[in-house]
């Protein structure tokens, strides 16, 4: 846990430590009852407080990308799910309703090191987490510590004497969302072998064509060049 500036003391072309500034955010997720965004690799969350407050959906874009759609908080007036973020993952939850998951809940002090012109090299986030599953029942409360580095103006050399000095301290290896909901955030993507059935290889081509229809049918919805367009054929 960062406690003091005197860590960051002696760093490559810092001149002062500013910090730590105080923020808090609280990341509400939602899916349906049986995970369908979770295991089509999408995550659909609303976030209150940090420079990126608002809902936020990720999505599939092909080729291992994914594309990021953002609204403000005021798009939803009730508190529940845009229905501009309901039409969208329309094609993957089809009539079923989205309800709250997870709650994540983030106090991050934030430090920043300065260089001698006023500019700011490096932020290091230092974050004290508080999850917990929701549904039907809701599961334990969670919490883990951890710090991410993000540079700014600094280089690869200062990025290697921040690790070097917070090599203690856990970073992130996994989205927080996976931390929380385990096994069910885990897309489903079948494994064929070389012994596997003619029947398995058809399911899993099947699946490939599905997913990347539901693909198409966002980039539709976001009015992307890629999209799907059905038509009807005149004769």
């Amino acid at each position: 846990m960062v406690t003091s500036a005197e860590l960051f003391a002696g760093l490559p072309g810092v001149a002062e430590v500013a910090g730590p500034d105080r923020r808090s955010v609280a990341a509400t997720y939602y899916d349906t009852a049986d995970m369908r965004l979770a295991r089509a690799g999408i995550t659909l969350r609303r976030r209150e407080g940090g420079r990126d407050e608002g809902w936020h959906a990720e999505l599939p874009a092909g080729d291992r990308r994914h594309r990021v759609v953002h609204v403000p908080l005021a798009r939803s007036a009730d508190g529940g799910v845009p229905d501009e973020f309901t039409d969208l993952v329309r094609a993957y939850v089809i009539d079923r309703p989205l309800r709250r998951c997870a709650v994540i809940a983030t106090e991050r002090d934030v430090w920043r090191l300065v260089d001698d012109h006023g500019d700011v090299l490096a932020e290091v986030a230092d974050d004290a987490v508080r999850a917990q599953e929701l549904g039907d029942h809701e599961g334990p409360v969670r919490t883990w510590h951890e710090v991410e580095i993000e540079l700014d103006h600094g280089d690869a050399a200062l990025l290697a004497s921040l690790h070097e000095r917070l090599d203690s301290i856990p970073a992130p290896a996994d989205p927080e969302f996976d931390r929380v909901l385990g096994d069910l955030a885990a897309p489903a993507a079948p494994e064929l072998r070389r012994k596997s059935s003619a029947a398995d290889v058809v399911t899993a081509y099947l699946r490939t064509q599905v997913d990347r229809l539901r693909a198409a049918d966002v980039a539709v919805r976001l009015a992307e060049p890629d999209g799907v367009q059905i038509g009807r054929a005149h004769v």
